[in-house]
């Protein structure tokens, strides 16, 4: 493995070999008839302010509760005649269903444990406009099979819809749209709940993945987010091709303070949208220092998980917050990729 840090002198120039010597193919998400020129900031618009929100002042935010955490991410489409005032009913039939499939000889939990309840509520403060939906959390609690000791928490789910696109679907009234879901459970036992809600609602629900293009945007985006404590180097994986060989992967690490620096003089604070100008800069940037000082082209590398210091994502859906005045601005963006995502099928 490779390292670069801390970078000490670093400019937002571009070479002649521009972005087009990169390996992957940008992305055309429709319905755009080619990759977004521009991503979201900030709020626009009819959303509220990030840090508080009618819906959840701060003294009932849980957002807190997602930071430090691993999750996996999945796209959901629309949810047919979901029914927030129904959530006990979806808790009752959502049990039924776990403890039928245990009783079929389907294991749903782990070797030790049974999933024996599941609870659907709402969980507060991730609505970032007044037309986003509320988020709602599902709880699985397992027993031990010896029946002996209390159930505990195996599996954790949100869907969630952060200030939704305004060029979105558009969908009668008796479907509900949270476009992302975050687990944090086995394997076996999300397989189960994704399956009941498909049927239920009559949506699908598939697992979230990021091209190297998505990953680069998104450390273009929340490289420049620096919290007054507690910040992290910038970091950037590539995986090597496998012609090359006694070397896996090279890992870019920057000084969080550099990297601010250098987004600030790449970004034009009138705008509250982040240009596919400035995201090709900011990564141009990084890649061309790492070639002076190493002699080793990052675009020939599959970029495969970015380190923030607000996220850290990689290209396998997995996420983890570290800011939790943050997580509106990161799940913002994951809402509009996943709908993009959704939208391309």
């Amino acid at each position: 493995m490779a390292e670069c840090t801390p970078l000490s002198q670093i400019t937002n120039t571009t070479s002649s070999t521009g972005r087009g010597g990169r390996s992957w193919t940008q992305r055309q998400h429709t319905p755009y008839t080619r990759t977004p020129r521009s991503r979201r900031l900030t709020g626009q618009g009819k959303t509220v302010p990030l840090a508080r929100t009618p819906q959840a002042p701060r003294t009932l935010s849980r957002i807190k509760e997602l930071v430090n955490k691993t999750w996996r991410l999945y796209k959901v489409t629309p949810l047919y005649k979901f029914d927030v005032g129904s959530l006990r009913k979806y808790s009752r039939l959502l049990s039924a269903h776990l403890d039928a499939e245990y009783r079929k000889g389907i294991a749903v939990g782990v070797e030790s444990e049974v999933a024996d309840s599941a609870r659907f509520s709402l969980f507060k403060g991730l609505k970032g406009a007044s037309g986003d939906s509320d988020a709602i959390e599902i709880t699985v609690k397992a027993k031990p099979k010896s029946g002996q000791g209390e159930s505990k928490v195996v599996l954790s789910a949100i869907l969630c819809s952060v200030q939704l696109p305004d060029d979105a679907f558009l969908f009668p009234e008796s479907f509900t749209f949270l476009p992302v879901m975050m687990v944090k459970g086995g394997v076996g036992l999300t397989k189960q709940i994704v399956s009941w809600l498909e049927h239920q609602f009559d949506c699908h629900i598939t697992h979230m993945s990021f091209s190297p293009y998505d990953l680069s945007w998104m450390v273009a985006m929340w490289g420049g987010c620096v919290p007054e404590t507690n910040s992290k180097p910038v970091e950037m994986m590539y995986t090597v091709p496998k012609e090359v060989e006694g070397l896996s992967r090279i890992t870019m690490t920057i000084d969080a303070k550099v990297c601010k620096e250098l987004w600030d003089s790449i970004r034009d604070p009138t705008n509250n949208r982040f240009t596919e100008e400035e995201e090709a800069a900011f990564i141009k940037s990084l890649e061309s220092h790492f070639f002076y000082h190493f002699k080793v082209k990052l675009t020939a590398m599959y970029l495969n998980r970015v380190v923030t210091s607000i996220a850290v994502v990689d290209s396998s859906g997995r996420i983890k917050f570290y800011s939790d005045d943050h997580v509106h601005r990161v799940l913002r963006h994951i809402t509009e990729v996943a709908v993009e995502q959704i939208q391309q099928k």
